[in-house]
């Protein structure tokens, strides 16, 4: 009987069989990949707006869509600089439409970037979405749409090693794109004969 109640307690028993996943965790995969596609085609699309009012919109939904990209994924650094950038897209719609109080507020929007950096720094790697983001409130302030390309090329490259270091395949395409139809938008339209000569009648008129 002893041996019997011994043999028993060393059986080497299943564990329990663990929790059935949630909704949100069998959904997490799929919402990573869909939101930074998304985020990926949108990119590309504001790279071409010829207007500072349907740049600002497509980078509102831009930016909307990689907060929800970067929280799947445990960026925070990323996701807050887009809640930012989020913020003063909308506050750049808003002066488009003229009103003085968006764009008033929109010259203090970069300032929010000092104490996020300061709270979210962890390794140099956190600065990277902090400068590309710092580049991109910059632009929406600049009046004529060479600045803004301009800068918007510039404040592009950081987000290369961000991507890299986070292993988001499609926000390094994103990026890597969105830096060469940058380069091919600034170039048609303000260098190339057609945009030279749309220039020249628009000064006659």
């Amino acid at each position: 009987m002893l041996q019997t109640v011994l043999m028993l307690l060393s059986w080497p028993w299943d564990p329990p069989p663990p929790p059935p996943a949630t909704l949100l965790e069998e959904w997490t995969p799929f919402l990573i990949s869909s939101t930074g596609w998304l985020g990926f085609c949108l990119s590309l699309l504001n790279t071409q707006m010829p207007t500072a009012m349907l740049m600002a919109i497509t980078q509102t939904i831009n930016n909307a869509t990689y907060v929800v990209h970067f929280a799947l994924v445990g960026a925070w650094s990323g996701l807050a600089t887009q809640v930012i950038a989020m913020t003063n897209g909308l506050l750049k719609i808003g002066a488009e439409c003229g009103s003085e109080l968006c764009t008033t507020v929109q010259k203090y929007t970069p300032l929010a970037l000092i104490p996020l950096g300061w709270h979210t720094y962890s390794k140099p790697l956190d600065l990277l979405p902090l400068c590309a983001v710092a580049g991109r409130l910059f632009s929406f302030s600049q009046k004529d749409m060479f600045t803004v390309r301009l800068i918007q090329l510039l404040a592009l490259i950081p987000w290369v090693p961000y991507a890299v270091a986070l292993g988001s395949q499609s926000a390094l395409a994103a990026a890597v794109l969105s830096i060469v139809l940058q380069c091919i938008a600034i170039y048609t339209n303000h260098y190339s004969a057609a945009s030279k000569a749309a220039a020249k009648q628009k000064k006659a008129k």
